[in-house]
């Protein structure tokens, strides 16, 4: 297997442990898992974890907004 479908083949599956281990449910498993892939894609493309915490915090940060701003309305 090359380096590309190495990267793909565990970014998949790390994602799917992501998704599994979060409390949304089953319903959400498709979506952190395209999430947590393209996490893992930028990890790899800049080579540092630094970029995936920045966008993981702003991702709880944008949902929560969301959230809030749906009870409020």
């Amino acid at each position: 297997m090359g380096p590309t479908a190495s990267v793909l083949v565990s970014g998949v599956l790390s994602g799917l442990v992501f998704a599994v281990i979060h409390p949304q449910g089953l319903l959400a498993v498709p979506l952190l898992t395209v999430l947590a892939l393209a996490f893992a894609l930028v990890r790899e493309w800049r080579g540092s974890l630094i970029p995936c915490v920045v966008a993981h915090g702003v991702n709880n940060a944008v949902v929560t907004l969301v959230l809030i701003g749906g009870m409020a309305g």
